[in-house]
Formats: structure tokens, C-alpha cells, sequence
């Protein structure tokens, strides 16, 4: 029997495979399980590894309003309500979710600046589905102060489903 999942990561002897998704940045999947033996090989019996996605991911797009110019430096997102670390178990597929906190997506080069409506900062986010999140714009100021905005239309939903993508604009 063997069952594909996705990043590699050692299974402990409970088989549960445990992530760290702290940074946002893991897309969590499994598979099937498929099945052999010396007669009928698992690539000879017509049964394929499909993997599913257990995440849910989130794309931000940031832009100015028509007409208008953004005066603050932005440096990413801050998702509230994450839960950080994923288990699988491998016998079922089933992921359990643990350790609510927060998921920072920041801009790779430390900040951006929507200088007109034509410009846009996209961040992706993947977090487990299902929980209530929280969504706050961090800005840097011009003395290089912190700045947190909170999104008028915050995602209060839960969380999203598992193997979607949502884009909030």
C-alpha cells in the first residue's frame, strides 16, 4: 500500500506526519491510496496517486483607487486566527489543525509603494481551512514606524474550503 503526500516530511510511528506552517508558505496535500503485489504491479493495476489539496489559499491583491496615489510604504499582511501546525494522518488522509497565531506575508523586498491606481502588490497566504481570521494591512510610515490598518471588509468568514483559492481586493 502506498499513500503519496505533500511536502516530504518524516512519518513518526503514529503515522502522523506534522508542519510547521508558520510563514503561510505550505500547501499541504495527500493522495489516494493505491495498492500491488508481484501480479499486479501498482503501475500495471490502472490506479493513479490523485493527490487533494488540505489548505485553503488566500491571494491579496492591493492597488489604489481610481485616481488616487497611496503615501504609505506597505510591507505585508498579517493574518490573525491561523492555525500554525497541520498533522496528516496518513492512514485516513484526515488533517487536524492546532496552535491558533498569526501568519505574516510580507512584501520580498521589504516593502512596496502602490505609486498610482496601476500598480498592484499581490500576496499569497495558505492556511488551514474553517477557522475565523482576522486581516490587517502593515504599513510603514515615513519615520519608519509600524502601522497597522485593518481591512474594512476583514475576512470573517470561516476560513475558507479546503482546496480553494479566494482574492480579496
Amino acid at each position: 500500500f502506498v499513500t503519496g503526500f505533500h511536502p516530504v516530511q518524516v512519518p513518526q510511528s503514529t503515522g502522523l506526519v506534522t508542519y510547521d506552517n508558520s510563514k503561510g508558505d505550505n500547501d499541504l496535500m495527500c493522495s489516494n491510496e493505491v495498492s500491488g503485489n508481484q501480479t499486479t504491479t501498482i503501475l500495471n493495476n490502472g490506479t493513479k496517486l490523485q493527490f487533494k489539496h488540505l489548505m485553503t489559499r488566500l491571494t491579496f491583491t492591493m492597488q489604489c483607487a481610481p485616481g488616487q496615489t497611496y503615501p504609505e510604504r506597505i510591507a505585508g499582511i498579517l493574518i490573525g486566527g491561523v492555525r500554525t501546525y497541520a498533522s496528516l494522518n496518513l492512514a485516513t488522509g484526515a488533517a487536524y489543525y492546532t496552535i491558533p497565531g498569526t501568519v505574516y506575508v510580507g512584501h520580498p523586498d521589504g516593502y512596496y509603494v502602490p505609486a498610482s491606481d496601476k500598480d498592484k502588490l499581490v500576496l499569497d497566504a495558505i492556511i488551514p481551512p474553517g477557522a475565523p481570521i482576522s486581516v490587517d494591512v502593515i504599513t510603514v510610515n515615513d519615520n519608519v514606524t509600524p502601522v497597522t490598518f485593518s481591512v474594512l471588509n476583514s475576512l470573517t468568514t470561516s476560513g475558507g474550503a479546503v482546496g480553494k483559492q479566494y482574492v480579496v481586493n
